[in-house]
This record gives C-alpha cells, structure tokens and sequence, in this order.
C-alpha cells in the first residue's frame, strides 16, 4: 500500500484486454505506489477493438474482485461510468485515470482509434 507521502489521492485504472490482464496487475502496482487509493474497474472479457463505445441496450452488470477492484460485463467506457457514477461513490473526484498497458500493441495511426476510452469518457462523465 502507498506511504502516507503519496503523489496522487485516487487512480481509476481501466483497460480493454480485461480484469485479468496481465499489463494492468502490473499497472495496478506501480500505481499502489503513488496513490494513496487505486480503483480498478475493467471489463470481465477482452473488449479490444471497442474503442470509444457504451453499451445501451443490454443491462450492466459487475463483479468484485476485491477491494475497490471490479469487473464489469460491457466495454471500457461502461467501466468508466460505472465507475464513477455508482462505485466510487464517496471517491468520486480521482485525481488521476490511467489504462493497462496495450497487449498487442497501438494500431490506430490518428491515436482516437487505439486510445483508450478512459481518455474521451471520463471527463464528461463529471458532468450534472
């Protein structure tokens, strides 16, 4: 656990490999190191390729594996606003968000196709 000199009071950390994955355990880590508290909240299957995307039609459903760790049956953007807007209730302001490292590697040439969806969710999900 981090040391009461932490850099960051809370990382929200998402990926689109999976909960399993092994690049976001080791994310997972070095973020204990710097951050007084570490959310993970990814999906429960590998959901490459969904870039950007929410789920509208189908019901949302998650499962702990562990202390502030959970995963969600949808993409990574769910994971992002499921976060935010039902798990991490009483942690809502994250000083930081991050996602697992890219297990086959960057393929987009613009960087919206690969970037994760942390990046273009997370902000507007503060919103009213």
């Amino acid at each position: 656990m981090a040391t009461n000199e932490t850099l960051i009071e809370r990382v929200l950390l998402t990926n689109d490999d999976g909960i399993d994955a092994p690049g976001l355990a080791v994310l997972e880590a070095v973020a204990a190191i710097i951050a007084r508290e570490v959310w993970v909240v990814a999906p429960e299957h590998d959901q490459s390729g969904t870039s950007h995307s929410i789920s509208l039609h189908a019901p949302l459903r998650f499962s702990r594996h562990g202390e502030r760790r959970f995963g969600i049956g949808g993409t990574p953007g769910d994971c992002v606003v499921m976060a935010v807007r039902h798990l991490m209730l009483q942690s809502r302001r994250q000083s930081w968000s991050g996602n697992g490292f890219f297990r086959h590697g960057r393929r987009g040439d613009g960087g919206h196709v690969a970037r994760p969806a942390v990046d273009r969710v997370e902000p507007g999900v503060h919103r009213s």
